[in-house]
């Protein structure tokens, strides 16, 4: 044994002492204290002393963050306090101390508000079996001590609920007894109905009722009710005594009581659960809620409750507008409103405008007045449409719309509109002073003399509020239905007063940390409002060019726009947030489509100006950075959550890259400047995106996330329901063919952009192949030309598609396709039936020719795997389809024309087609080919040309003659074709030298001049003597191009040795020789040379033949004539010059040589 000093030694005071400084020792001390307890004494102490030790455990709390609260939790609280919740109290004592564990219930619950499980005080609370709710039934107008309990009971509940609570939580609510308040709300209820004239002299009580009902109503879903039936449970009684209740305070009691502390507490509970009640009729969609707001109460008129605007409780001002902003959403509630103030239907568009205008009100109050006319406004007839519209489709007349024009104008609307965006406050604006004093004093002068329903305190200048996100979406959303109304008229009108430029600017970067609710509530109203601006802008730059020009040249706000496409900036913790970013971005994908659409297409065809709209784009992105905007068009494409955010981004990609083709192919040939800015093509191909997209559809992959993924799309589609009151089709989702998405960061090399969407697109088109839906139906069309358009431009995306073979994906579709219209009949469309039931599969099928088109453009390999696959059998086995409409017609030859172009195997695939079904191509050529095919649609073509007809057709099929020339097997059978019985109707005696038939004349004189290059069409030609001599009389047309390419036809005919004897003993052709040789232009002399050069070469009868009608003369008749002038002021060359010295000698040398 060792000796210790007796300071040193632990005695039984210490250790009492170090056990009493524990505080979850003292807890569990007093906990067993009540467990053991026998007298109530002794419970309300040991409740006095826990009440203490829990304020110190906070405190703790407060000064270490790593202080263990789970432990303080584990703490026997239920063991102890239940019993005595599970029993209604028999006595005075009993009451006492049920209220005194109540109230420490109170300090007790928001211990579990961090918790993720519920708190065991909740659990119990929503078993509508417990007795303690007997409470409330008990007749206990003398007894103050059951109502104190009954107080603090409904304080507890409040509590629970508020915990439940979250900041956009709206999620689906569970149809679970044991999970609803729904017991509570029908006691509260039961007790308003039955009781409520009791409870009116007993305030307070009757206050802490209304003040739970809010908390209880707050959450959407409780009432529990199917869609589009009539209500169940407590909906309507509470509706009626709830406006009781107003009409008691405001009518029954006085006019002091409407004023009082409790009279506004009380009104003012009464408006924000009624709030409550409207949104959940409206959310549940039950059947004619309406009814219960205006047909079923008595004695008081709903629309009366517009003398609530006039309170001193800013609250219960918002609430009562509030109220109004939500029955406008209805037609038929509208109809009431509008009509409740008898004749004078202006009434409350006059009032809404003037607490719109009231720079003093709050803007919780101007944003609900503006919400009103917001509604109401969607509800007016257009003043541009037609009068059978205007009593089916909308619930105010015209009458209604022109007395709003009138009012705006009235109130001075769009100044003080542009005051609330120049007053606009957020986190990343900093405070600016007004810059507007003296007009706001103007304006709120002329406005104090008309207005009544506000107090008549002072209000100096400097008492005025910035303007919130929220107002500003709020006005902008109403402006946007004022567009609807009359668009031309209130368009001009913002652009000139220049508020489109400062909507504009009103957009900010949601950029911020979020680190309580209030910040969390400025970011969603910051996302909103971007979102409303961009719809606003969009409309307006869709009906005015000016508009649309300021949004062009506001560089620094244009810059904004774009950034906000940054997937970095957004808060994505809930599903709520990542809704809200999809908004957003939906409405600038739809305001970029619509600045390309509108910027540049003059009647639907693109213009340049189209270009330097992309071009200005393609420098907004390069200078913001480039990765951010692919990565946002990369998972905007690839969300299959949200429809409308991949249809819009998807139509954006493909008009940019519309733009980019036309640039590429039309622009170019125009425009030969140097591109300042980087093209879209460029950027494309040269930028990597540093996160991919990965598409999953493998089962074991997917199993464990599908019930969370399910929650998750089910949320979102809730808040888009409920928060923008859209009436959407919930999904049907099957958890075995779940597609799920997740996006990356790239560790290593990681894909060009062109290819990275490429490779999203892809899985697109072969989702939309897969599922048979409405949604991805018309999805799908969208997709093909994406898909399309990239192809087109990018040439990262074509290697990429190559890759996958994607190639014979198409030419196994258009086989799929052949199989499937092989059991129809083309006469088949004639009757309505069939046709709605074709028309799609058409559709179908020339999308998938032009996606082939653009897949092929400057691409052999692409053409070398189409021919490997025999495609231009598949077409022809098609033909008889594609004859059906001009429009696929044209778009089958496009194809064609780009499959031979520079390809001669593939040239070599169109003689041997066969339009057979279930045969393959032959082997050699045949007399039936997709080549026959075409010269047959020239002569069909040729046939029908007049000054209306469409000659797109004749001139692509020509084009493709032009290409099929590479090829020897074309060459011989366009030679024992028919095409030539065509060219008889150009002869001058049947055009009559009229317009069209000069563009046709070249067409066929192009394809003459390629096709008699080569032998074949050399002898072809001149073997039909109507062919040669139209081609000489042709010669003589008044257009300069067509006289060239006829010359050059002669020239290529000429250096056909057989062809030599004929044109020698023509006449006409000598005549035509030497006049073009005495008065034809320098580029026909030059063709002249090389056309006598051709017939005296190695021919001294050629050379005497020429000599005889003197062209040796004339030929040094030009030569003397170029030598007397400048070298400026002629087109001939040197080597034009000695060509013709050399041609001369040549026919000189013959006539010394016979001297």
């Amino acid at each position: 044994m060792y000796n210790f000093v007796d300071i040193l030694k632990l005695n039984d005071y210490d250790l009492q002492c170090i056990k009493n400084s524990s505080i979850d020792h003292c807890v569990k001390h007093y906990l067993k204290s009540i467990q053991n307890a026998t007298s109530h004494d002794v419970v309300l102490e040991s409740i006095d002393n826990l009440t203490l030790y829990v304020c110190l455990h906070q405190l703790a709390c407060e000064f270490n963050e790593n202080y263990n609260k789970e432990t303080f939790k584990k703490h026997q609280w239920e063991n102890t306090f239940l019993r005595f919740l599970k029993v209604l109290p028999s006595s005075e004592h009993d009451t006492i101390l049920l209220k005194k564990i109540l109230q420490f219930l109170c300090i007790l619950i928001p211990y579990y508000s961090s918790s993720d499980s519920t708190s065991w005080i909740t659990n119990f609370l929503k078993k509508p079996d417990q007795c303690i709710f007997d409470i409330f039934n008990i007749d206990n107008t003398s007894d103050d001590d059951l109502k104190i309990v009954a107080q603090e009971l409904l304080k507890v509940i409040t509590l629970c609920v508020k915990q439940e609570q979250h900041y956009l939580d709206y999620c689906i609510p569970m149809k679970d007894s044991q999970s609803s308040w729904l017991h509570v709300i029908k006691i509260i209820a039961e007790n308003l109905k039955n009781s409520g004239k009791q409870h009116f002299y007993n305030l307070a009580y009757l206050d802490s009722l209304l003040s739970c009902l809010v908390h209880l109503t707050a959450n959407l879903g409780w009432s529990e009710n199917n869609p589009n039936l009539y209500p169940t449970g407590p909906l309507p009684q509470m509706i009626v005594a709830l406006c009781d209740l107003v009409k008691a305070f405001h009518s029954g009691k006085g006019p002091t009581a409407a004023v009082s502390v409790m009279g506004l507490s009380i009104t003012r509970h009464v408006l924000l659960v009624l709030n409550h009640l409207l949104a959940e009729v409206k959310s549940s969609k039950i059947k004619g809620w309406e009814t219960y707001f205006f047909d079923n109460i008595e004695d008081i008129p709903l629309y009366s409750f517009i003398a609530l605007w006039a309170s001193r409780d800013v609250i219960l001002r918002a609430a009562s507008v509030q109220l109004f902003a939500g029955f406008t959403s209805s037609p038929r509630a509208v109809i009431e409103i509008v009509h409740g103030f008898g004749n004078d239907t202006s009434s409350i568009w006059d009032l809404s405008l003037r607490v719109l205008n009231d720079y003093t009100e709050a803007n919780t109050v101007r944003e609900n007045a503006a919400e009103i006319l917001a509604n109401l406004t969607s509800h007016c007839t257009p003043l541009g449409s037609d009068k059978s519209c205007d009593n089916t489709n909308f619930a105010l007349k015209k009458s209604s719309s022109l007395t709003l024009m009138n009012l705006i104008d009235e109130h001075n609307f769009y100044n003080n509109f542009e005051i609330i965006l120049n007053d606009l406050f957020t986190t990343n604006i900093p405070y600016r002073k007004f810059r507007n004093l003296e007009k706001i004093k103007l304006l709120k002068n002329g406005a104090e003399s008309e207005k009544s329903w506000t107090s008549s305190s002072d209000s100096d200048i400097n008492s005025l509020v910035t303007t919130t996100p929220s107002l500003v979406k709020t006005v902008c959303n109403f402006l946007h239905n004022l567009l609807a109304i009359d668009a031309v008229a209130v368009s001009q009108t913002v652009q000139e007063k220049g508020i489109a430029k400062l909507i504009f600017r009103a957009l900010c970067n949601p950029n911020m940390s979020i680190t309580n609710t209030r910040e969390l509530s400025l970011y969603v109203d910051i996302l909103d409002m971007n979102a409303t601006i961009c719809s606003v802008l969009t409309r307006l730059s869709s009906n005015n060019i000016s508009c649309l020009g300021t949004i062009l040249h506001t560089k620094d706000c244009l810059n904004l726009l774009i950034s906000l496409l940054n997937p970095r900036l957004y808060h994505m913790d809930f599903p709520q947030l990542v809704y809200l970013r999809n908004r957003l971005w939906t409405s600038v994908f739809n305001l970029l489509s619509t600045l390309v659409e509108y910027g540049g297409e003059s009647e639907g065809n693109l213009t340049n100006r189209s270009v330097e709209v992309v071009n200005t784009f393609s420098g907004t992105i390069t200078e913001l950075g480039n990765e951010p905007f692919f990565e946002a068009i990369c998972e905007s494409i690839s969300n299959l959550g949200s429809h409308d955010l991949q249809n819009s981004a998807l139509n954006m990609l493909t008009g940019v890259l519309r733009v980019e083709a036309y640039r590429n192919f039309e622009y170019s040939l125009l425009v030969t400047e140097k591109k300042v800015e980087p093209s879209i093509q460029s950027l494309l191909d040269s930028v990597r995106t540093s996160r991919t997209v990965l598409i999953s559809n493998n089962g074991s992959a997917r199993l464990p996330k599908n019930s969370k993924k399910l929650t998750q799309d089910h949320k979102l589609n809730l808040l888009e329901e409920v928060y923008y009151e859209k009436v959407i089709a919930k999904p049907q989702i099957d958890l075995n063919d779940q597609i799920e998405v997740s996006i990356i960061e790239n560790d290593g090399q990681s894909l060009m952009s062109g290819a990275e969407i490429c490779k999203i697109l892809l899985y697109l088109y072969d989702i939309c192949n897969l599922e048979n839906t409405e949604v991805f139906i018309k999805k799908k069309s969208i997709v093909t030309k994406a898909l399309s358009t990239l192809l087109c431009v990018s040439k990262e995306a074509k290697q990429f598609a190559l890759e996958c073979s994607m190639v014979g994906v198409i030419v196994k579709k258009l086989r799929d396709h052949h199989i499937r219209l092989g059991l129809e009949s083309v006469e088949c469309l004639r009757r309505i039936a069939d046709k709605k039931r074709l028309c799609p599969l058409l559709k179908e099928l020339d999308d998938l020719i032009c996606l082939l088109t653009n897949f092929m453009v400057d691409c052999e390999p692409v053409k070398l795997d189409a021919a490997s696959l025999n495609l231009a059998d598949v077409v022809h086995k098609l033909w008889v389809w594609f004859l059906v409409e001009n429009s696929m017609l044209i778009d089958v030859l496009k194809m064609i024309c780009t499959y031979t172009t520079n390809c001669e195997l593939a040239c070599q695939t169109l003689p041997l087609t066969s339009p057979v079904a279930g045969s393959g191509p032959r082997k050699s050529p045949g007399t039936i080919s997709l080549l026959h095919a075409i010269i047959a649609l020239i002569t069909r073509e040729m046939d029908q040309i007049s000054k209306t007809h469409d000659r797109s057709a004749l001139e692509i099929s020509f084009n493709i003659l032009h290409n099929s020339c590479q090829s020897l097997e074309c060459r011989v059978l366009i030679s024992k074709s028919n095409i030539f019985q065509s060219i008889s109707r150009l002869h001058p005696a049947i055009t009559k030298r009229q317009k069209p038939w000069e563009f046709v004349e070249l067409i066929w004189l192009e394809f003459l001049q390629t096709y008699t290059i080569h032998p074949e069409g050399q002898a072809a030609v001149a073997k039909i003597p109507d062919v040669l001599e139209l081609i000489m009389t042709l010669t003589n047309s008044s257009k300069m191009k067509n006289r060239l390419m006829a010359s050059m036809v002669l020239r290529n005919v000429a250096f056909y040795q057989p062809n030599k004897s004929r044109l020698l003993s023509s006449a006409d052709f000598l005549n035509i020789v030497q006049s073009k040789l005495t008065t034809g232009s320098d580029e026909e002399k030059n063709i002249i040379v090389v056309i006598i050069w051709a017939l005296a070469a190695n021919s001294q009868k050629a050379k005497i033949v020429l000599k005889s009608i003197h062209l040796d003369d004339k030929l040094q008749n030009v030569l003397k004539h170029c030598q007397l002038l400048k070298s400026k002021e002629s087109c001939l060359s040197t080597e034009d010059v000695d060509r013709m010295q050399y041609v001369l000698q040549m026919l000189r040398d013959t006539n010394d040589k016979i001297k």
